[in-house]
């Protein structure tokens, strides 16, 4: 399914049980049996997979929002750099793009989580954050998701110009309504 992730309870007491799952699996091969490269692989997996488990209940010390690193920053260079191999990829790239809205929500129900158990960043942190959101959204009809998409869809091959007129539109029609409005709501959150 096309998603940008789930940040619910459920969605990580799944994420639990599967890292679970994979130290269980892990434990079913014969450590001695493995070639070097092979033993190596195993350590690296099942310290991560256990050190995630151990810190599952400290899940409101991870930062989301961080200038420069934070989702807010890096979901639209990850939109920039997605690549348009074929239409499905540009009608995924859509439809992630459209749950922009939603998956920001998850997020501000997060930070608002971790601000009840007095985990919220500090000032000059969320400060820095607003600033970086309002820098993104400041000129929306010059927007970077606008630019970058129509010019990829410009010179994408096997596409009538009317159909990439269709797709430059939605894009921006999404950018307006889900992404601007996520962003927005951040700052004012």
């Amino acid at each position: 399914p096309v998603t940008l992730g789930d940040l619910s309870n459920d969605a990580m007491s799944d994420s639990n049980a599967r890292l679970e799952n994979y130290l269980s699996g892990l434990s079913s091969f014969s450590y001695t049996e493995l070639t070097l490269n092979q033993q190596l692989t195993y350590g690296i997996l099942e310290n991560y997979f256990q050190l995630q488990l151990d810190m599952a209940d400290m899940y409101l010390y991870d930062e989301l929002l961080r200038p420069s690193t934070g989702v807010q920053a890096q979901l639209p260079i990850l939109y920039e750099e997605y690549s348009f191999n074929s239409k499905k990829d540009v009608e995924d790239y859509l439809k992630l793009l459209a749950l922009t809205d939603e998956y920001f929500d998850q997020i501000i129900s997060f930070e608002k989580e971790k601000s009840q158990a007095g985990l919220f960043m500090s000032d000059d942190l969320c400060n820095a954050v607003i600033e970086q959101c309002e820098d993104f959204i400041y000129h929306p009809s010059d927007n970077i998701l606008i630019k970058t998409f129509n010019k990829k869809i410009s010179g994408f091959d096997g596409m009538a110009p009317s159909e990439k007129d269709t797709y430059k539109s939605k894009n921006e029609e999404i950018v307006y309504n889900y992404v601007i409005p996520a962003y927005k709501k951040m700052i004012s959150e």
